[in-house]
């Protein structure tokens, strides 16, 4: 007869539905990635293939290929720092970041409803998500970014030059515009599927 009391557990750590650096672009920086971005030509954002439903999601988006100096610069900075946050929490097997995205809310009411980012691109899974803040937290309200465990719900860090980040497994939303404008660097670090 087995008992159902006992078993052999795995050497498993704590698991971490989100973990952000706070300073991680100077204001500096963040003024510069807006300022390449304010030339960029936006359209309003899909979710996945279809056309825009305002009932999942409404803001406007760019694609940020890596061109230029600038955007170069933005990619190499944002690997040092995935690199180091995903050795020290979820040790992923990442491969690479895909096109950056920024996005824009500036009408009230744009939101993102609950939606998970984890689906294939190519041969990989998005795996890891991540967004940075490129405006001073007191110059727009709502728009918050909240993260969803089973138990909980996050309010992701809201100040300028902070980068938040989470797998792409778990359940996500940005609560309505309720005045100003937001900005932020959206993005996914991509790998072979889970094992």
């Amino acid at each position: 007869m087995t008992n159902l009391l006992s078993a052999w557990y795995l050497n498993t750590k704590h698991f971490e539905p989100f973990v952000y650096i706070e300073d991680a672009f100077t204001d500096e920086e963040c003024e510069r990635i807006k300022k390449y971005c304010s030339k960029l030509s936006l359209d309003f954002a899909k979710v996945g293939y279809r056309q825009q439903n305002n009932t999942i999601r409404s803001n406007k988006i760019a694609w940020i290929n890596e061109e230029d100096d600038i955007s170069e610069w933005l990619y190499r900075k944002l690997t040092d720092l995935i690199t180091h946050i995903n050795t020290e929490f979820w040790k992923f097997d990442l491969e690479y970041i895909a096109t950056l995205q920024y996005t824009k809310y500036d009408s009230i009411g744009d939101n993102y409803n609950y939606h998970l980012d984890i689906m294939n691109q190519g041969n990989s899974y998005r795996k890891l998500s991540f967004s940075l803040q490129l405006d001073d937290d007191d110059s727009y309200e709502g728009c918050n970014l909240i993260i969803k465990t089973n138990s909980e719900n996050y309010t992701a860090n809201r100040k300028k030059g902070s980068i938040n980040f989470f797998p792409s497994f778990i359940l996500h939303k940005v609560t309505p515009l309720e005045k100003g404008v937001r900005n932020c660097i959206v993005g996914w670090v991509c790998g072979p599927n889970f094992k």
